[in-house]
């Protein structure tokens, strides 16, 4: 039995990279399933070479390799007969009860709220989370939001076509805020972003995000005054490295197939993921300038918030999955 991480995709390994690092330092029976697939999204696509190159020690699958016995990490169907998943209760919500699968949940708290047999192993994702940089940085970093989503003409895409001018007048009330303090932006993109030209020219450095793990956008987080995005996924990063951060509310309507998304991004109840004071703050463009000026930390909500949503911070998530796989009968 081996667990199997899917490596087609640069995005998998912002959640599984630690696990693949586990592998190598335990020798642990880890894998990568790997195969040539098309992707929608410019640079998001993996190679057999650079995957050799970062893991040389960990056997590298095609699908006709993957057994039936084996573990297959955050897929829902495939050659394996069982799945791991990892990270957020939301995530599991979609699961087939028939499936056999390997829960592990972010925290307690989560495991808690599902009802579900499972084990805490916190979140992979963010093992690589270092200390800090205290003090004054005068820097900003900005995570841009996705600007162009689907194919040509379908609704999303009109969509972000028709909003996208929001995005850059919020865009520069960032920048008149950040001038004003004396501090540079930092937008943080991805090739399958398709950020706007409009965008790029009002920012002071643009950092891409092409690595596979640990990849850029988190180390980002460690040496800023202020995190600024669109409801993503950053929003856990920033809070495990503690920096302060403000979130402004979008359309995530290419996630509109998923029941949980009305729950996550648009509702404005206190204690979900964007919305926790002292943490992270959702606002809209009439609130923004205010929360750029007032944007802070609370320690003790900073600690709630970690129980809840990033769980044990010790470098060893990845471990602790692959201790639980381990630990299964075959």
């Amino acid at each position: 039995m081996r667990l199997v991480i899917p490596a087609w995709r640069r995005g998998f390994f912002r959640a599984f990279g630690s696990i693949a690092d586990w592998g190598v330092r335990l020798d642990a029976p880890v894998a990568l399933w790997w195969k040539d697939m098309p992707t929608k999204s410019p640079d998001e696509g993996t190679t057999v070479e650079e995957l050799r190159r970062r893991w040389p020690t960990l056997e590298i699958l095609n699908a006709m390799q993957v057994r039936r016995e084996d573990r297959l990490l955050g897929l829902t169907g495939g050659p394996a007969a069982a799945t791991v998943i990892c990270d957020h209760l939301w995530d599991m919500l979609n699961l087939p009860r028939t499936l056999p699968v390997l829960r592990c949940y972010t925290s307690s708290y989560q495991q808690s709220q599902h009802g579900e047999t499972g084990v805490v192993t916190g979140m992979p994702g963010l093992d690589a989370v270092q200390k800090r940089i205290t003090g004054w940085q005068g820097v900003w970093a900005v995570y841009g939001p996705k600007w162009r989503v689907g194919r040509p003409w379908t609704w999303p895409w009109v969509h972000r076509l028709l909003t996208w001018p929001l995005f850059v007048l919020q865009f520069a009330m960032i920048r008149q805020e950040a001038r004003r303090q004396d501090v540079r932006l930092v937008l943080k993109v991805r090739a399958k972003d398709h950020t706007p030209r409009a965008i790029i020219r009002l920012a002071d450095e643009i950092v891409t995000d092409s690595d596979l793990y640990p990849h850029r956008g988190l180390n980002l987080c460690h040496s800023v005054d202020l995190v600024i995005h669109w409801q993503s996924g950053v929003v856990f990063e920033a809070a495990a490295v503690g920096v302060p951060q403000v979130a402004l509310q979008t359309s995530h309507d290419y996630l509109a197939a998923y029941p949980w998304t009305s729950w996550l991004y648009e509702s404005n109840r206190l204690g979900l993921p964007f919305v926790w004071p002292g943490v992270v703050e959702t606002v809209q463009t009439r609130r923004l300038r205010d929360a750029l000026q007032n944007a802070d930390v609370d320690r003790s909500a900073l600690a709630e918030y970690r129980d809840v949503y990033c769980g044990p911070l010790d470098g060893e998530s990845g471990k602790r999955v692959i201790e639980a796989v381990i630990s299964q009968k075959p």
